[in-house]
Parts: structure tokens; sequence; C-alpha cells
């Protein structure tokens, strides 16, 4: 027989109460309608209380004089009602250190997987507050919860009996969580206090359509948690709606059935919190109500990009850098692509990956010291911006010591200029569309097979004086529509030196930058020209460029491809993806 687990323990009911000096025979009721007497609040309270509601045994403070006093007499009443109860001595807190102490006491006395029952009637005025205090660190840090707390207002005044009345002080004891929950959330987007608050909102009340509002407000802000530590501003703005709505729908005030002190005020708290992360609009995503493939539904204009600067500069307030950084980056690009008239697919590879790449451009002309003075800051705060991003994305994992200021030099100081989303840095690259790169030796036909098999808009053929025409003969052959670019070697097979001239001629750059693919044949030619191919292809991806190498394959005799050039040979890619921009 398999051992059986161990049983969880059961949790304790403790009534914690202060004694008075004077006792006097009152008569209590709860709720004007249930009546009990006693010489002491708490005793009437173990009357009233239902089976299920009475503690296991009750804890009373008691000063040297309230021992004498009304210790005696009030342990035998709690016997009379079978019921436990042990003294707790304190002193009279007459000074700051007293007070320390009779705390240290108390918690002592409370051990975890308690639930308190507190009676406030009772002892000198100050311990109330003590006991307040208490209850919050005890909840705070301990597994102890309050199940209630009460209060015989003995000046209060008689309904048609002379009984007095036992107010029912726990949403008062609940207000500082409230509070502390809603401010968490409000400073630090931290949603997890918050969330519990619901939940137990949701458990307390019966089973039912109303459990639905906190049920859903709990899994929203679980949502939201989710969305904001990862950094996700589209995810964050539907769930932001979610908790909106839900709030807006059935205010926290009615969510609690008016129990709770200053929720109308809490609940707007919660609101203004979401107010500029939500979707804007009254509908739809604004409320958090998505099906299926939603995000195509987020339109990128000038009010999307402002609700995301807005996170970001939450992220960058609470030096959650990380988030802030790795978001700005994405901002940059949505930037682009919604001036570059991309925005009906702004969350697509190809337009997002066409802004990256022009965005590496920059920095590589600013390198090379090719750039206007406002194009060079937008270069110089897209490399720090990738830089920044990549050190916390690799969690410092370089030699390079990671710090905030090191980290942030130069970024927020832009960021200020540009996070209106009025303007961005001039076009620069791409358009052109595929441009083949191919060295030609002495048969033509590899030019040939390499046009039919990429397909390019634009040529540049790397060959010699002897094969300069053979180059434009290939080209008409397979149909380009536009004439090739010939770069002349005049020593193809040990004029290195003349690489890097034909590689920074201006022409050969501009055609590098205003193409939006570099396709690299690495068949054909010298060895010398294939040395210049892959210079060529290194290149233009030091230009951002999206680059792939081929080979191409004639199985055929040399005298075959000799009489008949002009068949495709078999193309395979050295690469299967373009570079990664950010690498």
């Amino acid at each position: 027989m398999k051992d059986q687990p161990p049983p969880k323990p059961t949790r304790q009911r403790i009534l914690l109460t202060t004694l008075g000096i004077k006792p006097k025979s009152t008569k209590y009721s709860i709720d004007g309608s249930r009546t009990a007497e006693g010489k002491h609040a708490p005793l009437a309270l173990l009357q009233l209380l239902s089976p299920a509601e009475k503690p296991d045994k009750v804890m009373a403070l008691v000063t040297p004089q309230a021992k004498e006093t009304s210790w005696p007499d009030f342990h035998r009443a709690c016997e009379a009602l079978e019921t436990r109860a042990f003294d707790l001595a304190i002193p009279h807190a007459a000074s700051t250190g007293d007070i320390s102490k009779t705390l240290e006491l108390i918690a002592e006395e409370i051990p975890d997987g308690t639930d308190l029952i507190l009676d406030l009637t009772h002892g000198y005025r100050h311990l109330p507050f003590m006991l307040y205090a208490l209850t919050l660190y005890l909840t705070a840090s301990r597994d102890v919860r309050i199940d209630s707390a009460w209060y015989g207002m003995l000046e209060g005044t008689a309904g048609s009996s002379d009984a007095r009345p036992l107010i029912w002080l726990k949403p008062l004891l609940d207000l500082p969580e409230w509070f502390y929950a809603v401010r968490i959330f409000a400073d630090t987007g931290v949603t997890a206090q918050l969330s519990h608050r619901f939940r137990a909102l949701k458990e307390a009340l019966p089973k039912g359509p109303d459990r639905g509002p906190p049920r859903k407000a709990a899994h929203a802000l679980e949502g939201f948690a989710e969305a904001y530590e990862n950094g996700m501003p589209l995810e964050l703005g539907l769930a932001a709606g979610k908790l909106a709505h839900t709030i807006e729908e059935q205010p926290l005030s009615k969510l609690v059935d008016h129990d709770l002190p200053l929720a109308g005020e809490l609940g707007r708290s919660i609101l203004e919190s979401v107010k500029s992360i939500r979707f804007p609009g009254h509908t739809g995503l604004a409320n958090g109500n998505s099906k299926g493939e939603w995000k195509p539904e987020v339109v990128l204009d000038k009010q999307e990009l402002l609700r995301q600067v807005a996170i970001i500069d939450l992220y960058l307030g609470r030096d959650q850098l990380s988030q802030a950084i790795g978001l700005m980056r994405e901002w940059v690009v949505s930037l682009g692509v919604f001036h570059r008239g991309l925005a009906n697919d702004w969350l697509g590879r190809e337009a997002r990956h066409g802004v990256e790449r022009e965005l590496g451009t920059l920095v590589e002309l600013a390198r090379r010291n090719h750039l206007g003075e406002e194009q060079k800051d937008w270069a110089d705060f897209w490399g720090k911006l990738r830089t920044a991003r990549n050190s916390l994305a690799h969690h410092g994992m370089s030699q390079n010591a990671f710090s905030k200021n090191s980290a942030l030099r130069g970024i927020p100081g832009f960021w200020k200029q540009i996070k209106h989303a009025d303007d961005v840095w001039d076009h620069i690259g791409g358009g052109s569309g595929r441009l083949l790169i191919t060295p030609l030796g002495k048969l033509p036909g590899v030019v040939y097979s390499a046009i039919k098999a990429t397909n390019p808009h634009n040529v540049i053929v790397l060959c010699s004086a002897e094969t300069e025409d053979g180059a434009r003969l290939a080209a008409t052959q397979a149909g380009l529509g536009a004439k090739p670019k010939t770069l002349v070697i005049e020593d193809p097979f040990s004029g290195y030196v003349e690489i890097g001239k034909l590689r920074s001629r201006k022409d050969s750059q501009a055609a590098l930058l205003e193409s939006d693919e570099v396709v690299v044949n690495m068949t054909g030619g010298t060895t010398l020209m294939g040395i210049a191919a892959q210079q060529f292809y290194e290149e233009a991806g030091a230009l951002q460029r999206q680059t792939r190498r081929f080979v191409l394959i004639d199985r055929r005799p040399p005298a075959e491809q000799e009489r008949n050039p002009w068949v495709i040979g078999k193309l395979s890619w050295l690469e299967q993806t373009g570079e990664d921009v950010d690498s």
C-alpha cells in the first residue's frame, strides 16, 4: 500500500482582543437582529458568531492592571462559552520602545496559518492603531489572514432596544491592501497584488453571474502582466482595454457591493493607469474584444505611434531598460514604415526588414562620413540604440561592462526630439529591385545562365576587356531589359589592387545602395574574379543589403558549352536566407 500524503495542516482561528480595566455588562447586537450580553464586547461576539465563524481560541492583551481586574472574570466567561483563552501581558506603552516591544510580543504568538478575528473595542486608545499596523505587517509578510474585525460602539445610539452595535470593520482593513495593489500597479505596472484582490473578490461572491466581472478583471490583469513584462505593446493595449472596459461597465464600488471605502476612487486610479495604454476609441479592440487573428485590425497611424510612445516613456520612467530600449527600437522601425507609406503591412517581415536595412545603411554611411548632419544624428541614434538593445538582449554577456548611464548615453535626448512621430530620416537605399553581380570568364554562358536563373532587375558583370562584349551579348540573349554594367579588371589574374577601386566607385556604390536585394554568382572567371565577387558580396552586406550567394553547375563538356552557351545551369544557393541586419 502506497504511503498516503500527510494531511494539509488545518488553519487555526484566533480572536485577538484587548481588555479594559472597568468592565460593564452591555447588550450588543449584529445588524440589529441578534443580541447578546457580556461584560466585554468579545464575550458578546463569541455568542453572536455562527459555529463556523467562532475562533479556536482567544488571545487577550492585558496590561498589569487589566491582568488583576479584568482577566480572571473574562477567562471564566470564555470557559463557560467553551472557548479556550490565554492572556498576553503587554506594557502600558508609555514610550515608542514599549510599542515596539508590544508588537514583537504579539507577532511571536501568532503563528503562520492563522485566520485572525480582531476585536478593537476595549483598552487604551492607541491599541487599535497598533493592531491595525500589526495586521498590515502579518498579512504582508506571513501566512496570516484577517477573517473579520469588530468594534463595539458603546457610545452608539440605541435602537428599539438598548443593544449597542457591533460594527464590522473588515472593509477598513481591506482598504490598505487595495490601495497598495492599485499603487503598485500604477507605479510599476506589476499586477500580481491587484489580480489577487480581484480573485479574492470573486471567491467571496456567491457562485453565479456576479462573479463574472471580477474574474474578467483578474484575467485582464494577468494578460496585462504577461504583455507588460515582455514589452509587447499590442497585447498590452488589448489587455488594458479589457481591464478598463470591465471597470467602466461594472465600477469597483458595485463590484464589492459598496463595502470597500473609497472604491470609486480606487477604480478611477486603475482607469487612469491604463488610459494612455489601451487602444483608442470605444469599441472593439479599445474594449479588449478580440477574436482569432486580431492584430491586422490595429491601424498604424500617428495615434498608434503616440500610444506606444506613452508605453516606452512608462518603461523609461521606471528604469525598465530592457523593455524600453527593445520597444524603442521597434518603434523607430514602425515610424519608418509609417512615413514610407507601408502602413498597410506594417507588421509584415518585408516592410520592417526593409526599414531596418535602411537604418543599417545610415550607420555604415555615417562611419564612412558620407552623410549630412541630420542624417548623421539618426545614424548615431540608431547605432547607440542597437548597441544598447543587443547588450540587454544578451544579458550583458560581452567583454564590456554594462551600466545604465553608458547604455543610455545619447538616447533620451534624441528620443525627445523624435517621439512626436512627425518626421523621419531622408530616404536612402533600395527601390531598384534585385541586383545580380557575376564574374565572366571566356564563356558568356555563365552570365546568360545567371540572369535566367535569378531574374534580376540590374546586372553588374566583372569581366576583362576581352570578354566585355560577351557580357552584353549574354544579357541580350537572356532578355535583360536594362543594359548590364561592366566593371573591367585590366589584369584578371593578379590585379588585386583593382578590386578595391572598382568596389568604391560611385556608380558601384550607387548600384549596391539602390538595390533591394543583391545576389552574387560565385561561378566563372578567374580566381581573382571570384575574390572580387566575394568582396562585392561583403560590401553589399556592409551596406545592409539583403544578400545571397549561389553557384551554377553545368555538367556538359567544355566544347559543348562553347558551341551552345545559351543553356541554364543548375543553381544552388549558399545561403538560405538574407543576413540578419542586427548581427
